[in-house]
């Protein structure tokens, strides 16, 4: 069956930037636990499930996401069949910039795609989504159930309630039938969160997507999902393994210190289900008799003479001698000097900074330096 299914990566970033971290970037690409990109996570899922045709949504600083996928060959998908397809904002005149309204909006700027391909099957993903999943479990769901659209959600019991207002959340009855449907409420009733992934037959998506437009709606979950209860067989397939969605700074930060604990990297990071990145060919990291590192991931090409607790170090960080880094995200390529102090922060890539310097945020915010920043 999986021949014959197409997937779909939304990365149009609709309603999910934040400023700190994707001004220069699409949210799908923000670099994730040390060597990996937000979108290696579903692209690989989508690979692992062998979906080998895969189109990418873009919009926002597209560029990021088409440089990282390249032709998807560190995925597989680089095929004379089937393969990956990346889509960057459809501009129809001068005053519409490609900048889609809604997620539905998107797909059908896109719809051609959908009509020229051969496959029957349809599954959508979201881009800026961590987690590993096997999507035959959806599949298999869907077909055994009956389905007109099937849908995956998570309680999210291991959150705090403030927390839930981030997410679109669900009500189900006891046969797992949509009945309501709540996007980011200020008062959430449950924990059941969408994880973004729907699973239906193509010639339905593009009537559905057809219709949508004919009446100017906009969004998928309001205008395509909320609106056919009743009127479709909505099924919703529990997933039970770790998952976040990174909107914003506090889901980022957090999501990566995740990471550090060992049973949270052992459900995402799994040898029957491996999650791939660009390669890039570096030198093992480096650590000086000086060195010590505890509970942190430190990357490839990284020279560590000081300190670093509970941090993420992407590829080619040096950590000169003195230095403590704790409760941080450095990303690649950037320097610390000597006898610097750095606590709850976020480095973003080429940071430079000089000797005897401290940064210090705090756990609910951590303190953010942008791209190629010069501390002197």
């Amino acid at each position: 069956m999986n021949k014959s299914i197409v997937g779909v990566i939304m990365a149009s970033d609709i309603g999910n930037t934040f400023r700190e971290l994707t001004d220069i970037r699409s949210v799908s690409a923000v670099p994730m636990c040390g060597k990996y990109r937000a979108i290696d996570f579903v692209v690989s899922n989508m690979a692992n499930s062998n979906v080998n045709m895969v189109g990418i949504l873009i919009q926002h600083q597209f560029r990021s996401i088409m440089d990282h996928m390249g032709a998807g060959s560190d995925w597989d998908l680089d095929r004379r069949n089937g393969g990956l397809f990346l889509f960057p904002p459809v501009f129809t005149d001068m005053y519409h910039r490609g900048l889609y309204k809604g997620t539905a909006e998107a797909l059908y700027s896109n719809i051609d795609f959908f009509k020229d391909c051969k496959h029957e099957w349809v599954l959508i993903a979201k881009g800026n989504t961590i987690y590993n999943q096997d999507y035959n479990d959806i599949i298999d769901f869907h077909v055994d159930s009956d389905a007109d659209i099937t849908i995956g959600y998570r309680c999210m019991d291991d959150i705090n309630q403030e927390d839930l207002s981030v997410h679109t959340l669900i009500e189900t009855d006891a046969d797992n039938n949509l009945l309501n449907l709540e996007d980011r409420p200020t008062q959430p009733r449950g924990n059941k969160a969408l994880t973004g992934t729907v699973f239906m037959r193509k010639s339905l998506l593009i009537a559905l997507l057809e219709e949508n437009a004919s009446k100017n709606y906009t969004d998928f979950n309001k205008d395509i999902l909320l609106r056919n209860i009743g009127r479709l067989k909505i099924k919703c397939h529990e997933f039970k393994g770790y998952w976040r969605t990174i909107n914003n700074l506090s889901c980022y930060y957090n999501t990566n210190m995740d990471m550090l604990k060992p049973e949270i990297y052992a459900d995402l990071f799994r040898k029957d289900n491996k999650i791939m990145t660009k390669v890039k060919d570096e030198t093992p990291a480096k650590y000086t008799e000086d060195a010590e590192v505890k509970n942190s991931i430190v990357a490839d090409g990284c020279i560590i003479e000081g300190k670093v607790e509970n941090s993420i170090l992407f590829r080619g960080v040096v950590v000169k001698k003195g230095t403590t880094i704790r409760n941080s995200v450095i990303m690649q390529g950037t320097e610390i000097g000597e006898n610097c102090y750095i606590d709850y922060s976020v480095f973003d890539k080429s940071v430079i900074m000089g000797n005897d310097k401290q940064v210090q945020g705090l756990p609910s915010r951590p303190y953010v330096i942008p791209k190629e920043t010069i501390i002197r």
